[in-house]
């Protein structure tokens, strides 16, 4: 909750899958784990011929921009690891309550 992710992120994490993240160069130049998205599948996931960083990023702008603005994640960076569909919203202090409990029952 205390990260400034967009809602639009937002949304994407809680309905992804594991088979939606992909290994792709299309949205920055350089390699980086997301969201499968329009963006991405119209033209990667890995693209040779994808600007260089950070020139990809800047070139994809005004699309992200008007379809975010229409309420589409479709074109927008969707970072996120591979075991996305496994995170919950937790606040940091939950979070780190629950590792150190784990960690705590691992080592007994």
């Amino acid at each position: 909750p205390e990260a400034l992710t967009s809602s639009l992120h937002r949304a994407a994490l809680a309905a992804a899958r594991d088979d939606d993240m992909v290994l792709t160069n299309v949205i920055t130049g350089r390699p980086a784990r997301s969201i499968s998205n329009r963006l991405i599948r119209d033209l990667g996931p890995i693209n040779k011929d994808a600007p260089p960083f950070p020139l990809a990023t800047a070139l994809s702008a005004p699309l992200r921009l008007k379809a975010e603005a229409m309420g589409s994640s479709e074109f927008s960076p969707l970072w996120a690891g591979q075991a996305a569909p496994l995170a919950g919203e937790y606040t940091t202090r939950d979070f780190v309550d629950r590792v150190m409990i784990d960690a705590q029952r691992l080592l007994s």
